[in-house]
């Protein structure tokens, strides 16, 4: 098997180098033969790997050594319209090297790299998971996320905290709390209009509206277990008055926002969704900027070559 490393040294604020070192000691004293590309740039891992979708190489993994973000350019490197096909034939891998690395422990993957590698090692055929796969029909917009696809408050609140300095990024409860009051302040609500099947359903008062790659909630194994299922989740709140959207937002972001009857949930392999406002976008806590937004979601395999077990044996290559 062929291993080639996309890494991302300014991963968790410059902390992914070290990861990465580690990992390389491992690899070197064990003489397993690797190839590896350094980001330099935002999009830089999406041109590395994309220059790998040509080769067509059954026997490659792609191993990106970062964090969601790393992941989430790897995937769109390999996963665009130039290359329909190739994509499908190299899975890829993650070693995870960021600060919340939400992919990854979904797929059961070891925050120690050397663990996380020997998860690559034992495995022996490419496990196919689902990701999450869009179309944004006003800017002819393709790609791909790993995580969420948000339309509105999130997205605001990533765009205000990328405004702050470096130490101030890092948001504990009660920062996330006044910045979210700033955004709830300032941010009007926006008309959502959701197609699913032969189904349309107008939200008037939206201002959270995320599609999810895989349960935002729950045990490692369900989380696991949805990114098996090839279904997309779309979670939408409408505003209420201060006090029912401030408890909103308690239970999302500590995690028992499905028990909220203030929430919608729609379950489907396919939406189609617009709005007829400027609005605030991410992916996988990447700014895609202040738009309208005419969209179409589906669910879509990967190939994933790595065990998903929680404990791997030591693996030592010279027995």
């Amino acid at each position: 098997m062929q291993y080639s490393f996309i890494i991302n040294p300014h991963a968790r604020s410059g902390q992914a180098q070290a990861t990465w070192s580690h990992l390389k000691n491992y690899l070197d004293t064990n003489n397993i033969e690797y190839h590896s590309d350094f980001t330099r740039y935002p999009g830089h891992a999406t041109e590395i790997a994309s220059q790998f979708a040509n080769q067509s190489n059954q026997d490659m993994v792609i191993i990106a050594v970062g964090g969601d973000g790393t992941v989430d350019e790897v995937i769109n490197g390999l996963y665009n319209r130039e290359h329909p096909k190739n994509v499908n034939q190299i899975p890829i891998a993650i070693i995870p090297a960021g600060w919340q690395n939400q992919f990854a422990k979904a797929l059961g993957i070891q925050a120690q790299p050397v663990d996380a590698f020997q998860q690559i090692l034992v495995a022996s055929e490419p496990t196919t998971i689902n990701i999450g796969h869009y179309h944004e029909s006003i800017k002819d917009e393709d790609g791909y996320f790993i995580n969420t696809w948000g339309l509105g408050f999130d997205a605001a609140l990533l765009s205000h905290r990328n405004g702050l300095k470096k130490g101030q990024r890092k948001m504990g409860p009660l920062s996330f709390m006044r910045n979210a009051g700033s955004i709830l302040y300032n941010q009007q609500p926006y008309s959502l209009m959701v197609q699913e099947k032969q189904r349309h359903s107008l939200y008037a008062n939206t201002f959270i509206s995320t599609c999810f790659n895989f349960l935002p909630e729950g045990s490692r194994q369900q989380r696991y277990q949805s990114l098996l299922n090839p279904e997309l989740s779309l979670l939408i709140i409408e505003r209420r008055n201060w006090l029912i959207t401030f408890w909103t937002l308690c239970l999302l972001i500590t995690g028992h926002i499905t028990k909220s009857r203030w929430a919608h949930f729609i379950t489907a392999k396919q939406f189609h969704y617009t709005t007829s406002s400027l609005e605030f976008v991410q992916k996988d806590s990447i700014e895609l900027g202040n738009r309208f937004v005419d969209v179409t979601m589906e669910s879509v395999p990967c190939h994933i070559w790595q065990s998903n077990s929680a404990s791997v044996k030591s693996i030592d290559k010279n027995n």
